[in-house]
């Protein structure tokens, strides 16, 4: 039997911290539900790390998936494009953050994180770009890269 190596408690704070700072940005930005659906997912993973309710089921997972491309088509009127395009990308990242069991989800999610915040740069103004290049870059390095 494999062993699963799951998400520490005292670890789960700092998860929830990444995962919002990641996503704020495009939060403001975006759709007015989509707020409200991450704000939603915290809450539910706030309750499940307390132990005062179950990690919700894939029926419901899958509930969600479907009104978040519903949603998403409503507001932008089609799926593809940047805007629709980084609209799933949070919203998907957020409901990434819902299924996180083990180590290995709490690193797939940091590293969507990471490319969460280099999609800011999209939609950024030209000034900010270069001192968002750097800023990345900078902790590129200081995690571990070249």
């Amino acid at each position: 039997m494999a062993r699963i190596y799951q998400v520490p408690s005292h670890t789960q704070l700092w998860l929830t911290l990444a995962v919002t700072f990641c996503a704020i940005p495009q939060l403001l930005k975006g759709p007015l539900w989509q707020t409200g659906l991450f704000a939603l997912v915290v809450v539910i993973r706030a309750l499940v790390n307390r132990q005062r309710m179950a990690l919700p089921g894939r029926i419901i997972r899958s509930l969600l998936l479907m009104a978040v491309v519903a949603l998403t088509f409503y507001s932008f009127g089609r799926l593809y494009g940047p805007e629709a395009g980084v609209a799933l990308l949070v919203s998907l990242f957020g409901l990434k953050y819902l299924e996180v069991v083990s180590q290995r989800d709490a690193y797939v999610l940091l590293v969507l994180g990471f490319c969460l915040r280099h999609v800011v740069a999209i939609f950024a103004k030209p000034a900010d770009v270069p001192l968002r290049v750097v800023v990345h870059g900078a902790a590129h390095r200081v995690l571990g890269g070249d």
